[in-house]
């Protein structure tokens, strides 16, 4: 029966699983986002920052909880009007504002994370297509109106604007018409296919009277066949680096027999001219071929077997190599389980301390780089937060050697499971209130506490409603057009999901208005039915000004 070994670090690792422990994010002051004034601040200040530029904002916002990546959605909506041709899908939010300014906004839910991405407005100038595009049979757009994201000899990718959904249909059905009908693909906005000459067209609405063209010539006018193998990547002649060179090199000087070893190596250079890559001197690369046709890169991790007895070959060791992994996925059904009785063994390239502050991210792909493929993950609950997202320990399941003293060049079969045991601290969050109310958001729902503020324009001026429930009253007053009385006025009954009222009282004159949600459990919008038979909407608005603008109004009770 195989002996199991159980390898155990009992050590704690940090993790960033979750946002409240990232290693890569840092307190970022918003004013120093160069787009930041365009939309709201978030509501945590955690964040890591991947794009500031003046044309573009791409930052994951750490901390931020679902309600507050909610709330922060609405207050793009409606305080700052990404509402143009807007678009939720699931925890995903895609809107423009008036001025073309387009926003995504995505919920990472496990990682309580919120990506913003924020793209500046296309510059639209006049444009003309290529000749050769012409040429070729491509229709002229009816706008005249553009932006070339990139042109070259014999392909090109525009912007058109000033062209309506509508237009853009039409546009589509002349690149049928006109031949564009070989390979073809399409999807709600999307079209692409080829004529019979070759030349490939792809058509995308993007939204706000904005669609675009990609154009390619056939591969045979684009560049010389080296050029297009150099893209392709699909030659068998690399150059790698291997996991631990010089105690595999040790092995192959000293005659060991590595035929069916399970190695690793990294590609560092990839040679599509030379099925023999080029001499590497030992102790730096060796040099790797396989009679197998793969897809890799520079930076990719490969795992194999070794195919044959290794060649010395003017200082280069020249591998034959059957790849089974890379880059953790599988090339075909033959994996490293299924060779059982081999002697298929993965030697360790770090020492047990070497793991300390890493976090399991970065442990795994350690483990990965190694050439273990297997990954379990567990979580231990803990009442004490300072030992929130900690690794415990690690367990490596092939044989058991009873302590996690492992060194560097031990030896483990290439089938074991990495088991990550780490902390998960439990701590309920008080809800937050939202922007325009003292409750948070699922109590504002409900409607009948706390307080809600709300507000519509009236022309050149503002129009204000503060809904009071602690006080039992109802605020109402404008800003912009020199009145300096606010109405104070007692709720008679009511909540906001049925509807409250509200009763004057001016001397022997009374009137009635009643105010609901427009939507039941939606406080975003508030419907103000007055005694005249009309009905007016109000948005949410922030409730810290509301206040503070009644304080600077004559109070007048009815």
């Amino acid at each position: 029966m195989k002996r199991k070994m159980v390898l155990i670090l009992l050590f704690a690792v940090s993790l960033c699983m979750f946002a409240s422990c990232a290693l890569d994010a840092e307190v970022i002051d918003w004013v120093n986002i160069k787009i930041g004034h365009i939309l709201p601040e978030p509501q945590s200040k955690l964040m890591k920052i991947v794009t500031n530029s003046d044309e573009d904002l791409l930052v994951y916002v750490h901390n931020i909880s679902l309600n507050e990546y909610l709330e922060y959605q609405r207050w793009c909506e409606y305080d700052k009007g990404f509402s143009v041709e807007k678009e939720t899908v699931g925890d995903s939010f895609y809107a423009y504002n008036e001025e073309g300014y387009y926003l995504t906004l995505y919920y990472v839910d496990n990682k309580s994370e919120m990506h913003i991405t924020l793209k500046t407005p296309i510059p639209m100038e006049y444009y003309e297509l290529p000749e050769y595009a012409i040429e070729a049979g491509l229709p002229v757009p009816l706008s005249k109106k553009g932006h070339y994201n990139w042109q070259e000899k014999d392909g090109f990718y525009i912007f058109v604007g000033e062209t309506s959904k509508d237009e853009y249909m039409r546009y589509k059905d002349q690149c049928v018409v006109a031949g564009f009908v070989d390979d073809p693909y399409e999807y709600d906005t999307v079209y692409s296919a080829t004529n019979s000459n070759g030349y490939k067209v792809s058509l995308h609405y993007r939204g706000f009277n904005i669609f675009t063209i990609e154009f390619r010539a056939p591969k045979d006018n684009i560049g010389n066949e080296s050029e297009r193998l150099e893209g392709d990547r699909n030659l068998w002649g690399y150059i790698l680096d291997y996991a631990d060179a010089e105690s595999f090199e040790k092995a192959l000087n000293d005659g060991e027999n590595v035929e069916n070893k399970i190695v690793r190596f990294d590609v560092v250079e990839y040679k599509p001219d030379s099925a023999m890559g080029i001499n590497c001197w030992s102790g730096e690369h060796l040099n790797f071929i396989s009679e197998n046709e793969l897809n890799v890169k520079k930076g990719d991790i490969v795992i194999g077997r070794v195919t044959s007895s290794p060649i010395n070959s003017w200082g280069s060791w020249k591998i034959y190599y059957e790849p089974l992994v890379i880059n953790g996925e599988k090339v075909n059904s033959e994996t490293p389980e299924s060779t059982e009785g081999q002697n298929l063994k993965i030697i360790l390239t770090m020492d047990a301390d070497d793991f300390k502050g890493m976090s399991y991210q970065e442990a795994e792909e350690a483990f990965r780089k190694m050439g273990f493929i297997h990954f379990e993950y567990q979580t231990v609950d803990t009442d004490v937060e300072s030992e929130c997202d900690l690794i415990c320990n690690i367990e490596i399941k092939e044989q058991s050697i009873g302590n996690f003293d492992f060194s560097k060049g031990d030896q483990f079969d290439s089938d074991s499971t990495v088991t990550f045991f780490y902390y998960v601290y439990k701590k309920s969050i008080k809800p937050s209130p939202v922007y325009y109310s003292s409750n948070d958001y699922e109590t504002a729902q409900k409607g009948n506490t706390g307080v809600f503020s709300y507000k519509s324009k009236g022309g050149s001026y503002d129009v204000y409603w503060i809904i009071d429930f602690d006080e039992g009253y109802v605020y109402y007053f404008t800003e912009g057009n020199g009145n300096a009385t606010c109405d104070k006025v007692k709720i008679v009954s009511g909540d906001l999901n049925s509807r409250i009222e509200v009763t004057w009282h001016d001397g022997s004159d009374r009137w009635t208005w009643y105010l609901h949600f427009r939507y039941v459990n939606n406080p975003l919008s508030l419907i103000v039915n007055d005694h005249f038979g009309s009905s007016i909407e109000f948005s949410a608005t922030e409730l810290q000004t509301a206040l503070r603008i009644r304080q600077t109004k004559v109070i007048k009770e009815y």
